[in-house]
């Protein structure tokens, strides 16, 4: 197994062995008081029907109200309104509350100054998933319960008219103040508009704002201008500087402009390396020169193709000196010059328009970003003046609501009451005593104290009742658990267990406890002398010696069985003997040892009486001739078992204890005080005796831990065959 999930389980056991302890010790506590709850009850029920006989006849009235609906003035209305969640409990609360029915005697003795005032209690009840309060008042005079219920009723609808006419006008106070603060807080708001509005011109911002947007498509066209002409060769900027439309007449330039007017507009788009026909005309179909010396380029370049064309064609019928070949060839020499003469004005015509519109670029961009600054001003006096606006706005739409909830409250004051009377109150009518209900409250009543008492009276026992609770209380082994046995005659008490005992659970217990003190340690340690003892008187041990003495003889071993309670030993009775002479005379020095042990029915069971009766039997224990008869005795014997006063009733066993091999402590379930038991154990270890371990007698074979010799059909006939 593995060790690490080997205390999980045994904690699991553990826990389940306290669980089942701790239920039978509570039904063995019902098994033996449960005379103690019916008392408690008995006696809770009798005092409560004594009380209900000599109780004062009283009288009921009855009478209900109603939730009535009522007009919803709206969000905004700032009146007295009820939260529907806790409407109905905190008007139930209200109607029997000391307010409402100190008012309600007090209009009752005004009213009706001849009625006895009586004590009356009151009762509001709200019916299920209804809107309906049913009040019910008690008391010793008919008429004046019936009185007092309807003025508790009145005076709860007056109360609540009062609470709403206190609130509605100091509502209706505290709105006016707000509002004629507010009206005061309009008027300034409105007051600083129009000073702002005479100390700047709100007009300049869009004209300002209208011309920068046409200032900036005017500089985007001269740089598309410019980037044109830089990016096209001679030929193609000639062309588009030619067909380029002229500039529109200024139409509203802005002051200080001297520029073009908003109308111009951007050339068309050309492509490097465009052709010739890539240019467009304008729309009369007449070139409009953009520079001096375009017209003539193109025309004399159209004429130095015209007279190629024509050198050409005669050519092919003319020879070479030709005089018109000649002609033509001196005519082309010399419009090649004249091109050449206006390719270079063109040139420098062009790189002038280029040089203007770099000029033309820097003074708009210049002017762009001094008007630029003039259009954030306007901007931020607009941004002003639009917060003063909707700040105006705000306040006037706060002032309405306020009205309104102002108009609101007003109304709200004079609306009907949310709660209406439904049914008067009715004529006092004898009360019908609830004897039954109050005889069954006072029964769970008796029964509740009764467990009560009953835990607290556990809560002090510290008597074991299993086997676990004395392993809780004990460090000691537990050698054996002793079933209890059922006493029919309580004079002779339990018989001593016989050859042929049908007592079997009984009798194996007496065999686990003879095993355990035999295989309790090896040959050369086993002890022979042992002494049986208990803390209190009723513990058993007399019995638990004589049935453990009978258990060892009965394997074969010689065994002696001492009665060393001088006082009040009864042993001799069980086998039928005498009681004298005995240990009494051995220790008096007036018999030897030997001749006072007798045989009885048992084999080799051997059996020492206590002798006669002596004024102070604990001086014999004195003497030194106790260690010499035990240690005689244990020579002759294989097991010497004494049995003893008890341990907190005599000090015989302090006397004997040095003297023994070991001391078997016997502790009766449910009888054996804890804390005495584990006192006499102290007395014990206080003069160095080796203790056996403990013997559990009288347990009950119905415990949740007893767990051995259950099964009777085991040793039944049958089974035996």
């Amino acid at each position: 197994m593995d060790p690490e999930i080997q205390p999980a389980n045994t904690n699991r056991a553990s826990v389940a062995a306290q669980f089942f302890s701790r239920l039978h010790r509570w039904l063995n506590i019902l098994r033996q008081r449960w005379w103690v709850i019916l008392l408690g009850v008995c006696v809770a029920v009798g005092v409560e029907l004594y009380r209900l006989k000599h109780t004062p006849p009283s009288f009921v009235s009855v009478g209900k109200m109603i939730v009535s609906a009522h007009m919803d003035l709206g969000s905004s209305a700032v009146s007295y309104n009820e939260e529907l969640v806790n409407f109905m409990g905190t008007q139930a609360a209200l109607m029997a509350s000391d307010t409402v029915t100190n008012k309600a005697i007090v209009r009752v003795r005004t009213e009706r100054p001849d009625l006895p005032v009586t004590p009356v209690s009151i009762e509001v009840n709200v019916f299920p998933k209804t809107s309906i309060f049913n009040l019910r008042a008690v008391g010793g005079n008919p008429d004046f319960v019936s009185n007092f219920l309807q003025a508790d009723m009145d005076e709860y609808l007056q109360l609540k008219k009062d609470m709403l006419d206190e609130i509605a006008k100091s509502t209706g106070k505290g709105l006016t103040e707000v509002l004629a603060q507010m009206d005061a807080d309009l008027l300034a708001a409105k007051k600083q508009k129009a000073d702002f509005e005479a100390t700047n011109d709100l007009s300049i911002a869009p004209t300002t704002s209208e011309y920068l947007a046409n200032l900036t498509r005017e500089i985007e066209d001269l740089k598309y201008e410019l980037n044109l002409l830089q990016t096209l060769n001679l030929d193609q900027s000639v062309r588009v500087e030619m067909y380029r439309p002229a500039p529109a007449p200024p139409g509203n330039p802005a002051p200080g402009s001297g520029e073009r007017g908003s109308g111009a507009s951007p050339p068309p788009a050309q492509n490097n390396g465009a052709s010739e026909t890539s240019s467009r005309p304008p729309a009369d179909g007449q070139p409009t020169p953009g520079i001096p010396a375009g017209p003539d380029y193109l025309k004399a370049q159209q004429n130095i193709a015209q007279l190629r064309a024509e050198l050409a064609d005669k050519s092919t019928r003319l020879r070479p000196k030709h005089p018109q070949i000649i002609e033509l060839t001196e005519k082309i020499t010399q419009a090649d010059n004249l091109l050449a003469v206006y390719k270079t004005q063109s040139s420098d015509q062009l790189k002038d328009r280029e040089t203007t519109l770099k000029d033309q670029i820097q003074l708009k961009s210049e002017t762009r970003g001094a008007y630029e600054a003039k259009a954030r001003d306007a901007e931020k006096i607009l941004n002003e003046d639009q917060g003063m606006k909707d700040n105006i706005k705000r306040l006037q739409d706060n002032r309405d609501q306020l009205e309104f909830a102002r108009i609101g409250n007003q109304l709200g004051a004079k609306t009907p009451e949310s709660v209406s009377p439904l049914e008067r109150a009715t004529p006092g009518v004898p009360a019908a005593a609830p004897t039954v209900q109050r005889a069954l409250m006072a029964a769970a009543i008796g029964f509740a104290l009764s467990i009560a008492l009953l835990l607290f009276l556990d809560r002090l026992d510290d008597r074991p009742n299993s086997f676990v609770e004395l392993q809780d209380l004990f460090d000691e082994n537990v050698l054996g658990q002793i079933p209890n046995i059922h006493v029919r005659d309580k004079k002779t008490g339990v018989p001593l267990l016989q050859d042929n005992d049908d007592r079997h659970a009984l009798m194996e217990a007496y065999r686990n406890l003879r095993s355990s003190i035999v295989f309790h340690s090896s040959p050369d340690s086993q002890p022979k002398v042992i002494l049986v003892t208990s803390a209190i008187p009723g513990d058993g041990k007399s019995m638990t010696a004589a049935n453990l003495a009978i258990t060892l003889a009965r394997c074969g071993s010689r065994v002696l069985l001492m009665d060393a309670d001088l006082r009040r030993g009864q042993l001799h009775k069980h086998f039928d003997l005498k009681s004298s002479p005995g240990l009494a005379e051995v220790l008096s020095d007036q018999r030897a040892w030997g001749a006072v042990v007798t045989q009885n029915s048992v084999p080799n069971l051997s059996f020492m009486p206590r002798g006669s009766s002596q004024r102070h039997p604990g001086e014999l224990f004195t003497t030194s001739l106790k260690g010499k008869i035990l240690k005689e005795a244990a020579d002759k014997f294989d097991f010497v078992i004494i049995d003893t006063p008890p341990i907190m009733a005599a000090d015989d066993v302090s006397n004997l204890v040095p003297h023994v091999d070991g001391v078997l402590m016997v502790i009766r379930a449910n009888h054996t005080s804890g804390r005495v038991a584990r006192a006499a154990l102290d007395l014990l270890y206080l003069r160095k005796t080796k203790i056996l371990g403990l013997v559990f007698n009288g347990v009950r074979s119905t415990g949740g831990d007893y767990y051995y010799y259950k099964y009777k059909d085991y040793y039944s006939k049958a089974a035996q065959d």
